[in-house]
């Protein structure tokens, strides 16, 4: 038996399943070039969460817990 308990996924793309779902139909590319980032001397492609959007995301489940 499967049993589940939740779905979810927070990306570049989006913070839930149905946005990073939508995005990846929209040929939405999460992807972005960085140089001189994070103390890394050579430029690279990496995919990165907002952090504010974050910060936002886990200070209402903070709030909604107390």
């Amino acid at each position: 038996m499967t049993v589940l308990l939740g779905d979810n996924i927070i990306s570049g793309l989006g913070f839930t399943a149905e946005e990073n779902y939508r995005n990846v139909k929209q040929g939405v590319c999460g992807l972005k070039f960085f140089a001189d980032r994070y103390d890394i001397p050579e430029p690279f492609m990496a995919s990165e969460i907002d952090d504010g959007r974050l910060e936002e995301a886990f200070g209402e489940l903070v709030a909604e817990a107390s």
